[in-house]
């Protein structure tokens, strides 16, 4: 299993510190992420590619059902999939491998 911990510092409300994880398990969600990206460049929904993967019983995660707000979430984390660390503006390369 692999994951990306992303530790984020704000300066500006003095020093806090949020840890979040995000999981990606082997190829499968790997390969998701990617249909998902695939499918929105070719000119999907959000609607519909939720429901190819929900057609297609393809679980999140969590093991429920798409929503076009997961993928929405998915898609606003481009930076992450490519690699990059993103910290408010400021983009720098990550240490993890790219999935896209």
């Amino acid at each position: 299993m692999e994951y990306l911990v992303i530790i984020s510092v704000s300066i500006r409300t003095g020093i806090s510190v949020s840890i979040r994880t995000l999981w990606i398990s082997g190829n499968i969600e790997a390969e998701v992420v990617r249909k998902v990206f695939t499918q929105r460049k070719d000119g999907k929904t959000l609607q519909a590619i939720a429901d190819f993967l929900n057609y297609n019983n393809t679980p999140t995660k969590r093991g429920g059902k798409w929503s076009k707000v997961h993928i929405k979430d998915m898609l606003e984390r481009v930076e992450i999939y490519k690699g990059k660390y993103k910290h408010g503006n400021v983009i720098t390369d990550g240490q993890h491998e790219a999935i896209l």
